[in-house]
Order: C-alpha cells, then structure tokens, then sequence
C-alpha cells in the first residue's frame, strides 16, 4: 500500500517520533507496555513504507498549574529542534519540504 507521500514522488522521506519505552517491571498486558507496543507497531509500519526513521523517547513531564497544584504527567518529545536542523543542514538539497505533525509548535502563524 502506498502512503500519501507517494503521490508527489519524494526523493526522501523521514518520519520523526516520539516512542513510549517499554517498563520491563510490568507485564505487556499493561496499559503502559501497550503503548510501547503501539509505538513501535507505528515505527515498523513507517519503515515498511520507505520511510527513513528518526525516534527518540519520550519522556514524562509534571505539569502544575499556576497555582502549583499538580496536574498530572504529560508526554513530551522535543523533537521540533533535530527537525529544525535536519532541515537547515540540508536546504541545498531539496526544494520543496511538508512537515504534517499534529505538534502545536508547527502550526501556521
């Protein structure tokens, strides 16, 4: 089956994302390790479509609101800075880029 980049004939394409780690203390049943399982199910499946792909952990952040009542843990990756600088180091290379993320820090302004 064909991904969406197919239909513009990319000469690469890179997938970045943010895996959940497998807890080695618990079970695979485990709400926690079935994330990490969905996590590397994706990654397979960006590999298995031609993707070049790039991951790295994610971590668990303590949110607090402004009063510093905790709010819980949140997932954060951080990978907007290596996309940044893959792009920057290799700008005379291509001519066009499409970045489809669902990260705030890469909508339109």
């Amino acid at each position: 089956m064909a991904s969406a980049c197919d239909l513009v004939k990319p000469a690469k394409k890179l997938f970045y994302y943010g895996y959940f780690a497998k807890n080695a203390d618990k079970s695979d049943d485990d709400p926690e390790n079935k994330k990490h399982f969905g996590s590397m199910f994706r990654l397979d499946k960006a590999r298995k479509s031609g993707f070049q792909v790039k991951c790295k952990e994610i971590k668990m952040i303590s949110k607090y609101d402004e009063n510093g009542i905790y709010l819980g843990k949140y997932p954060k990756c951080n990978f907007d800075v290596e996309i940044a600088m893959d792009i920057l180091t290799k700008v005379p290379k291509y001519d066009t880029i499409m970045i489809f993320s669902g990260d705030s820090d890469f909508g339109l302004c």
